[in-house]
């Protein structure tokens, strides 16, 4: 009789059917610090500073993905929070966010709303819109309920 062990991983096992799921052990990992991800952003760009390293930590909302594409963007005439800031806007990364971004959270201000009215509003597809959800998601930004999508607190701070 042989054996067999299958690891696999997922950012969202909602999707799982139930016969996977409840054979599995999940495994979820901690998530990134602000130390993690200045030191990640240090690895990808070494002439950024402190200060700089520390604030694309801040923005990148526990995405290491984020930290190093905005690590990637800066140089060393970046050398404070405020300069990076000024330059993310002036980019188009208000706060750390894409224009998409911002302008789902801004969709969800009033209320819950739906996957379909979500994709009329963004005039996008409705891949599109699970993935900037799921930036969404993992940064603590909104969350999807019964009632549909929903802005958290933490992003209404944000927007």
């Amino acid at each position: 009789v042989y054996k067999r062990q299958v690891c696999a991983t997922t950012t969202d096992d909602g999707l799982l059917p139930d016969a996977l799921r409840t054979r599995m052990l999940t495994v979820t990992p901690e998530p990134y610090s602000l130390v993690d991800l200045a030191t990640i952003v240090k690895l990808h760009n070494s002439e950024i500073n402190y200060m700089v390293r520390h604030a694309i930590a801040e923005v990148s909302f526990g995405s290491p993905r984020r930290a190093i594409m905005i690590a990637r963007l800066v140089d060393s005439d970046i050398d404070t929070k405020e300069k990076l800031l000024s330059f993310l806007n002036m980019i188009g990364y208000k706060n750390g966010l894409t224009n998409r971004e911002r302008e789902l959270l801004a969709s969800l201000i009033d209320g819950p709303k739906s996957l379909s009215y979500l994709t009329r509003k963004l005039r996008t597809k409705k891949k599109t819109v699970e993935l900037i959800e799921q930036n969404l998601i993992n940064a603590g930004l909104i969350t999807i309920g019964r009632e549909g999508r929903m802005i958290t607190n933490k992003g209404i701070k944000v927007l």
